[in-house]
């Protein structure tokens, strides 16, 4: 098992500090370890190397799993020497990076994380940045975008077997990367199986539904006549202009001129009304082509 080790450890050459030091593991050195040992009421870890036991640390040594990953869940976000955002910047980490985290910890009245990753560089990342678990998969998800593509396999120019819309119960049962870095997730759902891209905006099932209640019950509290205008307000406003325009060229027709503002009006209605009414339905199309 693959360990991050935290801060230098000590190996010893037998599970007893009596018997003198192998070496040091240096501050985030990735090491191979073994089984545990105990011996004179104290706990050990062998340590690995050439497929050999090459020494022993303390079973109180930090380590972090390289199988507990954190994603970086934004576009990107420097890590820092220390905790404060004016001392130097370590690393710059990008959408999906993985990182692990050592601790939390306070400074200024900020909270920071101190971080490792995989190549067992360390340094400080904001404590508000978006981060995404590595067990997500223990979480029920609600789309929350206007729909989303199901893929055969982790890649866009795989087959699409199936079409989600906003509200769909998603179950996530593996996050994983492509050849380019990009993030998909194995999902499950009423249908099957399937894959979908990691940038699709999910939120947690609950939540979601949650919100949904209470939007319905402020729904019920809407006049129908205000919830016609807050439904259609968009629709309201285009016919209004294509109403007003057509007023104004037959009033010009009546008078035998042409109204400029009345063509204007007209199209700037039509145009409104119709990017209303076709931009969902076109983008749904497409998106099941």
């Amino acid at each position: 098992m693959k360990r991050i080790i935290v801060g230098d450890t000590k190996v010893y050459i037998s599970p007893d500090y009596g018997y003198g030091e192998q070496g040091v593991l240096r501050d985030g050195s990735i090491v191979e370890l073994g089984g545990a040992v105990v011996q004179n009421n104290s706990n050990w870890i062998e340590v690995i190397k050439d497929d050999k036991v090459w020494g022993y640390i303390s079973g109180d040594s930090k380590l972090l799993n390289l199988e507990n990953c954190i994603y970086i869940n934004q576009k990107w976000v420097d890590s820092y020497k220390s905790p404060d955002i004016k001392s130097d910047v370590v690393k710059k980490y990008n959408k999906y990076d993985e990182i692990f985290i050592a601790e939390k910890v306070e400074s200024d009245n900020k909270s920071w994380y101190k971080i490792y990753d995989i190549f067992g560089i360390s340094g400080y990342i904001e404590a508000e940045t978006y981060l995404l678990s590595s067990n997500i998969c223990k979480t029920d998800f609600a789309l929350i975008q206007d729909s989303v593509n199901v893929y055969d396999k982790p890649d866009e120019s795989s087959d699409k077997i199936d079409c989600l819309y906003a509200g769909h119960k998603i179950i996530i049962t593996k996050p994983l990367k492509d050849s380019s870095g990009n993030m998909w997730f194995k999902i499950s759902t009423e249908s099957g199986e399937g894959y979908i891209i990691g940038t699709t905006y999910l939120e947690d099932y609950k939540t979601y539904i949650i919100k949904q209640q209470e939007l319905d019950n402020k729904i019920k509290n809407i006049s129908p006549i205000k919830l016609f205008f807050l439904t259609y307000s968009r629709e309201i406003f285009a016919l209004s202009l294509i109403f007003i325009g057509l007023i104004l060229l037959i009033f010009g027709a009546i008078m035998k001129s042409i109204s400029s503002t009345g063509c204007f009006l007209l199209a700037a209605g039509i145009v409104s009304w119709l990017l209303d009414l076709s931009y969902i339905e076109l983008y749904r199309f497409i998106r099941r082509r």
